[in-house]
């Protein structure tokens, strides 16, 4: 799967990441440990998609980025 790809899916689950749902919350954040371990997860983080010009989006993938990369460097 190419960047774009990748980072249109992550961006649909980390939409989803902020729904108070339960039965929609517990499935995307298992998948998104699942793709933490998966090399390349910190690039498409760090995709800016020039289609999603929201803020919201933004500071997700840019909260993400900062929470997971330091613990992707200490690994």
């Amino acid at each position: 799967m190419d960047i774009q790809s990748a980072s249109s899916v992550v961006l649909q689950a980390l939409t989803q990441a902020t729904s108070q749902d339960t039965a929609v919350l517990k499935p995307v954040e298992e998948q998104l440990r699942q793709w933490e371990t998966q090399p390349g997860f910190c690039s498409v983080l760090l995709y800016r998609q020039p289609q999603h010009k929201s803020l919201i989006h933004f500071i997700h993938l840019l909260f993400l980025t900062c929470c997971t990369f330091p613990q992707r460097v200490e690994q």
